[in-house]
C-alpha cells in the first residue's frame, strides 16, 4: 500500500460494494496523493468502474469510508462532489450532442462565473465580463487539449477520438483537485492514443496538484503515463506499484495471459 500522509487526497478503507448478494468491491484500500497520476488495470468486470463510481458519488459503498482531503464523502451526491473538486468521464459519452464544442466545455464551467438571471436579462457589465472570463477560460482549455479548432463544431459532427477529448475539456472545466477518466483512450487508434497520452500530460504539467485516476485498457497508455498503478480482480486489490513494478509483477501476467489462480478467479 501506498504510504499515507499530509499529501493523500483520497483514502479508501475497507470499501465494498455489494448489489443484490453479488459483490462488485471487496474490501478494498488504497490512497491517492496529490498530484500523481494513478492507473486502475483489471479485465472486464473487475469492479474498476463501480469503484470509480463510489469516488465520485454516482453510487454509495455497501461498507467502508471513503475520505476526500480527510472527510468522509461515503454519502455525498455526485453533484457535491463535483462542487468540491471531484470531476470524472464515462465509458458512455454523455456530451450534449447538437451543442458546440465550446458550449460543452462552458456549460461545465459556468458555476465558477456567478451573476443573476436579472444581470444576464439586462445584459449587465458584470454579465459580459463573466462571459468574456467563461469564454476565454472555455478555450483555453480547448487549446490545451489541441481541439480548440472544432470549438464551433457540434459535439455529435465529431470523430469519436475529438468527442472523447471534448469530455475531458468539460471536466477540466470543473477546475478539478481529483480527474477520474473511465478509459478515456476507448475507440481511439494508436496515433489518437498517443496524442492523448502527450495531452494529458500537458494538462497535469499546468496543473501539478491535480491527482488523475485512469482506468484503462491499453496498457501502452498506462505505463506511459502513470506514476503507480492498482491492479484489480473479481472486486479486490491484487497487486499495486510503479509501472516498471507491475510490468513484471507475477500475479499481473497471470490475469492477462488467461490462467493462473487470479484468473481462475476471475472465470469463476
Amino acid at each position: 500500500m501506498a504510504e499515507s500522509n499530509n499529501s493523500t487526497l483520497i483514502k479508501i478503507e475497507d470499501v465494498s460494494a455489494v448489489f443484490q448478494g453479488i459483490t462488485a468491491v471487496d474490501n478494498v484500500r488504497f490512497t491517492l496523493e496529490k498530484g500523481k497520476i494513478y492507473g486502475l488495470i483489471g479485465t472486464n468486470g473487475a469492479g474498476k468502474s463501480t469503484l470509480l463510481n463510489m469516488i465520485s458519488g454516482n453510487i454509495h459503498p455497501t461498507s467502508g469510508r471513503i475520505l476526500y482531503k480527510g472527510k468522509e464523502i461515503n454519502r455525498s451526491s455526485s453533484h457535491t462532489l463535483a462542487e468540491k473538486g471531484i470531476a470524472r468521464t464515462f465509458q458512455n459519452l454523455r456530451l450534449f450532442g447538437k451543442e458546440t464544442v465550446i458550449e460543452n466545455v462552458k456549460v461545465a464551467g459556468q458555476g465558477k462565473f456567478r451573476y443573476s438571471v436579472l444581470q444576464m436579462l439586462f445584459n449587465t457589465k458584470t454579465y459580459r465580463n463573466a462571459e468574456k472570463k467563461l469564454n476565454r477560460n472555455s478555450f483555453d482549455i480547448l487549446r490545451n487539449l489541441d481541439i480548440e479548432k472544432y470549438a464551433e463544431r457540434r459535439a455529435d459532427s465529431l470523430p469519436y477520438g475529438i468527442q472523447r477529448k471534448t469530455e475531458i475539456a468539460r471536466c477540466l472545466a470543473l477546475n478539478p483537485n481529483l480527474l477520474l477518466l473511465d478509459e478515456p483512450a476507448a475507440g481511439m487508434n494508436p496515433k489518437e492514443s498517443a496524442q492523448l497520452v502527450k495531452d494529458i500530460r500537458e494538462v497535469h504539467k499546468k496543473n501539478p496538484e491535480m491527482t488523475i485516476l485512469i482506468i484503462e485498457h491499453d496498457m501502452k497508455v498506462v505505463m506511459s503515463l502513470c506514476d503507480y498503478i492498482y491492479t484489480m480482480a473479481s472486486g479486490k486489490i491484487i497487486d499495486e506499484g510503479t509501472p516498471e513494478e507491475i510490468q513484471n509483477s507475477e500475479k499481473v501476467i497471470e490475469l492477462y495471459l488467461g490462467h493462473g489462480k487470479y484468473a481462475e478467479s476471475k472465470r469463476a
